[in-house]
């Protein structure tokens, strides 16, 4: 939540600062959107790391190598 306020405040910031000229404000927007966008996605992965450690990449992994009975579906 508190990573969402951060994009919105820094998105308001930098429109506010195109001064109205519309490339300028496309570019600004843009740039936010995409900081958040990487934002976003370092956070589920720190957070997952932090949660599962790299057994849930293991874990992935294995499932992906096993064919469908071994990997507990049904086939």
């Amino acid at each position: 939540m508190l990573l969402l306020f951060v994009g919105s405040i820094a998105g308001v910031v930098s429109v506010a600062g195109a001064h109205g000229q519309r490339a300028a404000t496309a570019r600004a927007d843009l740039a936010v959107q995409a900081g958040l966008a990487a934002a976003m996605v370092a956070a589920f992965v720190i957070i997952h790391h932090r949660e599962h450690g790299n057994r849930w990449f293991r874990i992935r992994a294995r499932r992906e190598t096993l064919s469908a009975p071994e990997a507990g579906r049904h086939a």
